[in-house]
């Protein structure tokens, strides 16, 4: 009997502790669990966790009928929620099925639930009867896998219609990524270029003739070199594009290149500017040193840019390091003022430039020159560039200063003479006189207008009077 009694004592003290142990390991987890009862539709255990995390007490769910229990899950989640216990139903007693879904707080927020659950008790028939579940608030995890989710579309669409050609491949070549400019630029299909070689990209020589056929694997041998390079490609139609390229190399965890991710850009049409306004350069300065002139361009502050190939012709005319020229040292010191006032007048006025002075040729000889230049305008008014000449007029100035020189001469011999000279246009004008013919005809000759008297004048006197005939 004693024994009887001290097993019991035993047993009850056993359930005590294994029901304490229980309350203690439930009330320390992390987790939210509960029993849910498929009869009655609710939970009819939840232990602390499950209070802080959702806000209701046993006592509040206990009032619930099976609807209002149900409504506490989020419309769009309630399908899979469903197939979710249907699963269970037909489960076996070690089976466990996980679930995500939204609950709505006792506060009317809604969280994000993360459960597992599996068979607690069956009924007489075997059927279940209970489940028992535990979960975790995944609300912020979920909040940050949709921001990366968005981030990633955003990613995505970035790549795939960006105005660039983007390209990943392969240490040895092959096509892991060809984003949708690509093919719509190089007229490839996805399907066409996955697991091809790049090289079929890269024509085998360039239009220069460059050797191309190892621009692949240099890229990956010498990657550093090759950050940024401009280099021809090939499209499905074989027209040849000129491209400017950002690779950038991705690294194993041995540090050797993996992949090279490529973004490139389509600059055929500046290319071919390029190539197109070297040519037109090419034909003014062939044409500009055929030119007996000096000729010259400046940028719009002035600065001369460009002299044609006479200017060795010159002494004085230097090519700085930065690729200005320096032509003052060439004008006459007497010509210096006047040049440069008149070179600042025009560039601030945005008028047409020109000037007569004296330069200094290599013979150390100083010649005349007309300089003339001209601004030339964009659309929008703006100067880009001047465009001058400097032509050599010292024989005309000279022979302009010979006939005055013979004038004052003529004239001085003139005035010495003791009768009146002079010389006359077809109108009366005096074009060469001595002042005694100016004193003796002071209003001048008039020619007659008798046409068979041409050729004959009429000289009159302050009051009028006729001083000749005709």
């Amino acid at each position: 009997m004693e024994k009887k009694i001290d097993n019991k004592v035993i047993s009850e003290r056993n359930l005590f502790g294994s029901e304490h142990f229980a309350h203690q390991v439930l009330s320390a987890t992390l987790n939210g669990i509960y029993i849910y009862d498929l009869g009655q539709g609710r939970n009819v255990y939840i232990n602390e966790q499950y209070t802080t995390i959702t806000g209701y007490t046993l006592n509040d769910l206990a009032v619930l009928n099976k609807n209002q229990f149900q409504a506490l899950f989020h419309p769009d989640d309630k399908p899979h929620v469903v197939d979710h216990m249907g699963k269970i139903a037909g489960s076996g007693d070690e089976e466990a099925f996980e679930v995500e879904y939204r609950f709505k707080r006792r506060d009317g927020h809604w969280i994000w639930c993360f459960a597992r659950e599996s068979v607690f008790t069956r009924n007489r028939a075997g059927k279940v009867r209970q489940l028992v579940g535990s979960f975790l608030d995944i609300t912020q995890r979920k909040v940050t896998e949709q921001r990366l989710a968005e981030r990633e579309k955003r990613y995505k669409e970035l790549v795939q219609y960006a105005n660039s050609a983007i390209v990943r491949w392969r240490s040895d070549g092959t096509i892991i990524f060809f984003n949708e400019y690509a093919q719509h630029f190089f007229g490839y299909s996805l399907e066409e270029v996955l697991g091809k070689n790049v090289s079929i990209l890269v024509p085998a020589h360039g239009a220069n003739g460059a050797d191309l056929t190892r621009l692949v694997q240099d890229i990956v041998d010498h990657p550093q070199r090759f950050v940024n390079n401009v280099n021809e490609n090939i499209r499905r139609d074989g027209r040849r594009v000129w491209m400017t390229w950002t690779n950038n190399a991705i690294m194993d965890k041995n540090g050797k290149v993996a992949e090279i991710l490529a973004i490139g850009s389509d600059i055929t049409e500046r290319r071919e500017a390029e190539v197109a306004l070297r040519k037109s350069e090419a034909r003014f300065r062939q044409l500009a040193d055929a030119m007996p002139q000096l000729i010259w361009t400046a940028e719009p502050d002035g600065q001369v840019d460009y002299f044609n190939r006479r200017y060795s012709e010159y002494h004085g005319i230097e090519r700085l390091p930065d690729g200005v020229y320096q032509w003052k040292p060439v004008l006459h010191r007497d010509d210096m003022v006047t040049t440069l006032a008149a070179w600042k007048t025009a560039l601030r006025a945005g008028e047409p430039y020109q000037c007569e002075h004296r330069v200094q040729l290599a013979s150390g000889d100083y010649h005349w020159h007309l300089s003339r230049a001209v601004p030339m305008r964009e659309n929008d008014g703006n100067i880009i560039k001047w465009y001058g000449t400097a032509t050599d007029i010292d024989r005309f100035k000279r022979a302009d200063e010979r006939v005055l020189e013979s004038e004052r001469r003529l004239s001085a011999i003139l005035e010495q003479l003791p009768v009146g000279v002079g010389l006359l246009d077809k109108a009366g004008q005096f074009v060469l006189n001595n002042s005694i013919l100016k004193d003796l005809f002071p209003f001048g000759i008039m020619p007659s207008r008798d046409p068979a008297r041409q050729g004959r004048f009429s000289a009159f006197a302050a009051d009028g009077r006729r001083l000749a005939p005709e």
